[in-house]
């Protein structure tokens, strides 16, 4: 649609904002450049979202390797404590007592 330059609006008309084609050519080029920032940081982000993931991943494994490693659970305590109660239950040697012990230094 063109466009007539007038210095008084008449009723009715609303004034409207022109760009040459360089500027607009201009704009559309900015615009294009934001939008392809913008799709890029929303590729890093999903791909450091997924890494982030991963690694939290990971650290969950490791925390349950270490609890099952060092820690132990109610049940497996009860079971070595009522072993051990056993084993002090039954009689024992002196020879038995001392088996650890280093016969030279008696330590």
């Amino acid at each position: 649609m063109p466009f007539v330059f007038v210095d008084e609006l008449s009723e009715g008309q609303e004034e409207a904002e022109v760009y040459s084609p360089d500027e607009y050519n201009a704009l559309m080029m900015e615009r294009d450049t934001a939008i392809g920032r913008a799709e890029e940081l929303d590729r890093q982000i999903d791909e450091l979202t997924g890494e982030r993931d991963s690694l939290m991943d990971e650290l969950d494994d490791a925390k349950r390797k270490f609890a099952d490693s060092f820690l132990s659970s109610p049940q497996h305590m009860k079971q070595t404590q009522r072993q051990e109660m056993r084993e002090e239950e039954r009689p024992s040697t002196f020879a038995s007592l001392f088996k650890g012990r280093n016969k030279e230094n008696a330590n």
